[in-house]
């Protein structure tokens, strides 16, 4: 994990493909991270087993305004492998939301 300081964040729930592993995930992850400088990597993780809900992974990307989600946001359309993307979702640092 990566302290977060955007204020800003952008969440994606995604389940692994059949057979994708750990390392596919992380390489697709860092891959991505560099294909947008501009946003920051703050989590990434995966459930142990069956100790968490459905979908059971989680990515948090800190982003300097809610505009700049537009590139990052288009990436998972249409991947299948090695994740799938279920839902995405946008937070605030506590007491910063924006309604």
């Amino acid at each position: 994990p990566v302290v977060g300081s955007a204020g800003r964040y952008y969440a994606e729930w995604f389940d692994l493909a059949s057979g994708a592993d750990h390392d596919a995930v992380r390489t697709a992850y860092e891959d991505r991270a560099k294909a947008h400088p501009g946003l920051e990597l703050n989590l990434l993780v995966d459930r142990i087993g069956m100790l968490g809900p459905d979908p059971r992974g989680l990515a948090v990307w800190g982003v300097p305004s809610w505009s700049a989600v537009v590139g990052i946001a288009r990436d998972l359309d249409d991947v299948q492998d090695p994740i799938r993307l279920v839902a995405a979702s946008f937070y605030a640092d506590f007491g910063q939301e924006q309604l």
